[in-house]
């Protein structure tokens, strides 16, 4: 039985974000991050977004989308 789409968009998401959650408790402890590592959150903040984006196509009807 395959899983939703939605379904997979949600725990990747829910993964994103808590790795997200992480990654900022640990620069709020005060430990530095190279320009790389900021590079790397950075596209990780963007992938995150981008699933999320995916999530609103998912459950806004094509009608909608054609009347924006």
């Amino acid at each position: 039985r395959r899983t939703p789409r939605i379904a997979g968009l949600a725990a990747n998401v829910e993964k994103g974000l808590a790795y997200l959650s992480g990654i900022f408790s640990v620069v709020s402890s005060g430990d530095n991050l190279s320009p790389y590592n900021w590079k790397l959150v950075e596209r990780d903040v963007q992938m995150v977004l981008g699933i999320s984006r995916a999530i609103g196509d998912e459950v806004t009807p094509q009608e909608l989308k054609e009347a924006a």
